[in-house]
């Protein structure tokens, strides 16, 4: 499956439920689903979750307008 999460993070800010959907998000990811988090800026916690799924990363698309790229579909 392909998964768009959407949520806003401030910046430089840690957040418990933008926290918690970007582990989601890596665990779908772990489980071999396509997934996709896009924010208004990059989350600072991202690093902290990577190890969730090295083999599949979750992709992180920064958009102030979260517009979704051509090349992402769904």
């Amino acid at each position: 499956m392909r998964i768009a999460i959407f949520a806003t993070c401030p910046e430089g800010v840690y957040s418990g439920g933008r926290y918690h959907a970007l582990i989601a998000g890596y665990c779908l990811a772990r489980r071999g689903h396509e997934v996709y988090f896009i924010t208004d800026n990059k989350p600072v916690f991202d690093k902290d979750l990577r190890s969730i799924s090295p083999e599949n990363p979750v992709t992180i698309v920064v958009s102030k307008t979260f517009e979704v790229p051509s090349e992402v579909r769904f």
